[in-house]
């Protein structure tokens, strides 16, 4: 199986979801003061997950209707702007109604250290000028960097991807609370919406 090199954080995201829903079935017994059969998430720690994921939309999105010269991903980074700007301020009214405080959490760490890891890739794809080799990208916006724009939509549909599956494994399953876990079923809806909204464009315009 080939394995590109920025596939390497989501592998490692992706077993670290896998070592917690293994760790949420351990027939009660306890880890280190754990009850691994009870929610392995708290709500303070789902909390801060959807926090770090609207913190890094919105800093890729300020760089993208800096950078990017597509119309068609101009107009995806604002909804990305909006979108997100609506759900932080919306998630910060709900955690203070249910008295949640964000706490972190080792899913929360590398989730906060691949979106970092993604945000470097994409300033390093704004400091390129020049074409891609292969010069297939359809430059509507008629300036110089569609490397940044084709860069940016592939982060945003495998980001949104990974976040889909984190939802579904791991904080969903962790949260009983009604509220939290209505918030979280629409949150998912809308990061599906994104997911499928960057990937008709990665389709139009090419991947990095």
């Amino acid at each position: 199986m080939r394995c590109s090199f920025r596939s390497i954080p989501a592998l490692v995201l992706g077993a670290a979801v896998a070592l917690l829903a293994a760790c949420s079935d351990n027939n009660g017994k306890k880890d280190g003061g754990i009850d691994a059969a009870g929610p392995s998430l708290s709500n303070g720690q789902v909390a801060q997950v959807l926090l770090s994921v609207n913190t890094a939309e919105l800093t890729q999105a300020q760089l993208a209707l800096a950078q990017a010269t597509l119309n068609d991903v101009r107009v995806y980074a604002q909804r990305m702007q909006d979108d997100h700007n609506a759900a932080q301020q919306r998630q910060q009214q709900l955690f203070q109604q249910l008295t949640i405080t964000p706490a972190d959490s080792n899913i929360n760490q590398m989730l906060v250290q691949q979106a970092n890891n993604n945000t470097a890739r994409l300033r390093a794809a704004g400091q390129d000028g020049g074409l891609p080799q292969d010069g297939g990208v359809v430059n509507d916006g008629g300036t110089n960097n569609p490397l940044f724009d084709r860069t940016y939509i592939d982060i945003q549909a495998g980001q949104h991807d990974q976040v889909l599956t984190l939802i579904d494994s791991a904080l969903l399953p962790a949260v009983q609370t009604g509220p939290l876990r209505n918030e979280l079923t629409a949150t998912r809806q809308t990061v599906q919406d994104h997911r499928d909204q960057a990937r008709t464009i990665r389709d139009r315009i090419g991947a990095p």
